[in-house]
């Protein structure tokens, strides 16, 4: 596949200093546009000619100003293969290179050179001159379209220079995973994340460090530097902030994963791994906490891994609800801010307490039965296994339902818990077993007594029978 990487800036931006210099460089095949207006010395960056040809033999043309500029066909026909054939814009006629890029079967990219942010400064790289000064209303336009491209840099010339071999190189190799030669130049010209340490740069991945804002169990936190520290509670889960930002360009895409050291302690990454092609925003992900033990965070700290990759080409990139946004609020629901979220072992324990409390009750019961005079002894025996029965059921039927409404409250990826819930069961059956074994030393009981009241009934008919008669004895 052709490709053609397009460079976008404002007046001033450097974007002919940047042609120039990347003329005669390996996987680069420089198209300078073709153009009437005069030379201004310096690079021939332009082929400049009296008359604008006219007729099909341009690939597309645009006016800035009273001067036509444009790139011819040959020229993009004869790009080589396996290189990037690279031409500067003017962004005031990006429809018109939007029109050649659905038109063209080869594959365009924009880079946006982000290099002037004000209008004095614009003022001040043209020089004074009067012709190439821009307005405000031009500039904030121009600008706003720069920041648009495909990928935007940022940074000297020499950082951009870089950079853009960078981008050019991965074009041609589409190698899946992005390395450190390539992830050095793009962060370092802001490319691909904001806020980015380039210590934090691994072979072919990044070391996200955790942000400042949190959230779990329904509140949010803002740690600062005298309070650094957060801690997940057990069987909790948090949703925690990246201190860097995203620019994800339109053919790369980013994937998470989580710390090493921290998933060997028992935290798990719960949200979806991927970062769209043309995300800018915020990093979030949601850490579930697995131990029975908390565990402790620390802003500033390595806590998860981002790896980009490159696609197969270009895409449209993402434009959902959350494009450009960078607080935690912005992404959360209402009712997903105020809900406790995670307080799983709270509700555990009130359980267990419950539990206890019906065991309790339940033996003391029994233990004042055994200590009432065998009179009545019978009569309270009748009623106890049906007492028993009755504490039981009701003991599994609320275990039941609160167990169930924990994990209904659950995010679906915490499915883990379960093991914790279903312990809690099982203590339920141990209850159950003692309770039955309680009721077959009642039945033993009952036995005993039955026994007991034959053996005086048999005695007492032994006695009258071995007794003398008192009766007269007949006479003569």
């Amino acid at each position: 596949m052709q490709r053609i990487v397009v460079l976008i800036g404002v007046r001033g931006a450097g974007k002919s200093t940047l042609l120039a210099s990347l003329d005669r460089l390996p996987n680069i095949e420089v198209l300078k546009p073709t153009t009437n207006r005069p030379k201004r010395g310096g690079p021939e960056e332009y082929e400049f000619v009296e008359e604008f040809p006219h007729g099909n033999s341009m690939a597309w043309k645009i006016k800035v100003g009273e001067y036509n500029y444009g790139v011819r066909n040959n020229k993009v026909r004869d790009i080589p293969d396996g290189c990037c054939g690279v031409t500067v814009f003017d962004p005031g006629s990006v429809h018109v290179l939007e029109e050649f890029r659905q038109r063209w079967t080869g594959e365009v990219i924009t880079i946006g050179l982000d290099t002037i942010r004000t209008l004095e400064e614009q003022h001040e790289r043209v020089d004074g001159d009067g012709s190439r000064r821009m307005s405000h209303v031009e500039f904030e336009s121009q600008l706003g379209q720069v920041r648009k491209a495909d990928i935007v840099l940022r940074g000297d010339a020499t950082t951009i220079l870089n950079a853009t071999k960078a981008v050019c190189e991965l074009l041609v190799s589409r190698g899946g995973l992005v390395g450190k030669n390539w992830l050095v130049p793009l962060i370092a010209a802001e490319a691909l994340l904001d806020g980015a340490n380039e210590n934090s740069i691994e072979p072919a991945s990044y070391d996200l460090r955790l942000g400042s804002e949190v959230w779990c169990q329904g509140e949010r936190y803002q740690l600062t530097e005298e309070k650094p520290f957060f801690r997940i509670p057990p069987y909790s889960y948090a949703i925690v902030k990246a201190d860097e930002t995203a620019n994800i360009p339109c053919f790369m895409a980013g994937r998470f994963d989580l710390k090493v050291s921290l998933f060997f302690k028992g935290v798990l990454l719960s949200n979806g791994p991927q970062v769209d092609p043309g995300y800018h925003g915020a990093l979030f992900c949601m850490l579930f906490n697995g131990r029975d033990v908390h565990t402790d965070l620390k802003m500033g700290e390595h806590f998860a891994t981002l790896e980009f990759c490159t696609l197969g080409s270009r895409i449209d990139g993402y434009t959902g609800q959350y494009q450009d946004k960078e607080r935690l609020i912005q992404f959360q629901a209402p009712e997903t801010g105020a809900g406790p979220g995670g307080n799983i072992v709270g509700r555990i324990e009130k359980l267990e307490s419950e539990s206890k409390g019906r065991l309790v009750a339940t033996i003391a019961l029994i233990a004042a039965l055994i200590a009432v005079p065998s009179a009545v002894h019978l009569w309270l025996i009748s009623g106890l296994n049906d007492r028993a029965k009755e504490a039981l059921k009701q003991v599994e039927s609320d275990s039941k339902g609160d167990i169930n409404t924990i994990l209904k409250d659950l995010p679906q990826e915490t499915r883990e818990a379960r093991e914790s819930l279903l312990e809690e069961a099982m203590r339920i059956d141990k209850i159950r077993a003692e309770i039955d074994a309680m009721d077959q030393r009642v039945e033993l009981l009952e036995k005993d007594l039955k026994r007991t009241e034959e053996r005086k009934t048999r005695l007492s008919d032994d006695v009258n029978s071995d007794s003398p008669s008192t009766a007269p004895e007949p006479k003569g």
